[in-house]
């Protein structure tokens, strides 16, 4: 009986030790090499109600749709920064190569924006992201010479490598 009573108590013991903090902070696991016209992009630190690595999935009956968004916040808005990643797929996993293309509807189609402050610059027809999927919602997002439509004089080039956990914002039916 007083070993059944001990082990209770040091049960209650190791359930009560339990740090709610780790549950309250947001993922901010996360390494980025991504260049934007030659200068480093890497998204804000997350704290413990905002994170600026997220993914939303939508589920349809053509597949899925998943959308990466990352973000570097700013003091100043005109120059907060956000890399938005729409792609299409009907497979069970998300890993694979997505090509920007008129028709966003197609699997493995790519829709990607990037803004600063209030300006946007869509990604260029055959602009291509590799996604692999590494598992509860940690993902590698490989930008291969992504090229954007700001201006045809100018435009914006970016690549480079993202892998972290993305904090999930939903997931909806359809």
């Amino acid at each position: 009986m007083k070993k059944l009573i001990l082990l209770l108590t040091a049960l209650a013991m190791l359930s009560g030790c339990h740090s709610d903090d780790a549950t309250a902070t947001l993922p901010n696991d996360y390494v980025s090499d991504i260049r934007i016209d030659e200068i480093n992009f890497s998204p804000s630190a997350a704290t413990a109600t905002q994170s600026y690595a997220t993914t939303t999935v939508l589920y349809d009956t053509n597949g899925y749709q998943r959308t990466f968004v990352l973000k570097r916040n700013s003091n100043n808005p005109v120059l907060t920064e956000c890399i938005t990643c729409t792609i299409r797929y009907t497979a069970a996993t998300t890993s694979g190569t997505y090509t920007q293309q008129p028709d966003a509807t197609k699997e493995f189609s790519l829709h990607g924006l990037y803004t600063m402050g209030d300006e946007q610059a869509a990604f260029s027809n055959g602009s291509m992201v590799t996604v692999i999927d590494l598992g509860n919602n940690k993902y590698t997002l490989n930008f291969n010479s992504v090229n954007t439509v700001a201006t045809e004089e100018n435009p914006i080039h970016i690549n480079g490598t993202f892998t972290g956990t993305f904090t999930a914002t939903s997931e909806h039916v359809n």
